[in-house]
């Protein structure tokens, strides 16, 4: 048996000989020393984001996080960047994911599972990404608006969402 310190032993006096629970700290450097990363976003591949379409999600959010040039009624149209990927990992949202991950770091050296610890970190990282998506940018930094024409032509006015497949198609992955 061992107190909330981590020690163990028998009786109650200073003379018996206690044994410091080390189980913990070594699950710790067991998750910490592992290779393993988070990685979050879309994956390209055989995925088109609508049926018909040979561009997938990963072109898309491509496009949108550094802007592009289309063509529009036989005209080169500049479509600004709008990011939506990399303000995720601003300071604000990386106190929000380090405040996560340090409760699933507790409960993956509880659990001696490092895999937990990696996967709370992609799934917390993964649902501030899609929550900008319903929120139309970050808290404090939204996404510009769509133009009048955007509006009309997709008859919506919320900004990166069309179909909701690019929203969906952010996923994270624990590799190494």
């Amino acid at each position: 048996m061992s107190d909330s310190r981590g020690f163990a032993g028998k009786g109650s006096s200073d003379s018996d000989n206690f044994k410091f629970d080390m189980s913990g700290l070594e699950n710790l450097i067991d998750v910490m020393n592992s290779k393993k990363k988070v990685q979050v976003g879309i994956w390209g591949g055989s995925h088109p984001s609508q049926k018909g379409q040979t561009e997938t999600n990963a072109d898309i959010g491509y496009k949108n996080e550094f802007g592009f040039i289309t063509k529009f009624k036989g005209k080169s149209v500049p479509v600004p960047a709008r990011p939506w990927l990399r303000p995720a990992f601003t300071e604000k949202n990386v106190e929000e994911m380090v405040k996560r991950a340090v409760d699933f770091l507790k409960k993956s050296v509880k659990s001696k599972d490092a895999a937990l610890f990696f996967n709370g970190i992609g799934i917390a990282a993964m649902n501030i990404i899609q929550k900008a998506f319903n929120d139309s940018g970050y808290a404090g930094k939204p996404w510009a608006p769509n133009r009048p024409s955007t509006v009309k032509l997709k008859g919506s006015s919320m900004p990166l969402i069309d179909t909701g497949n690019l929203r969906r198609a952010v996923v994270y992955k624990v590799v190494g």
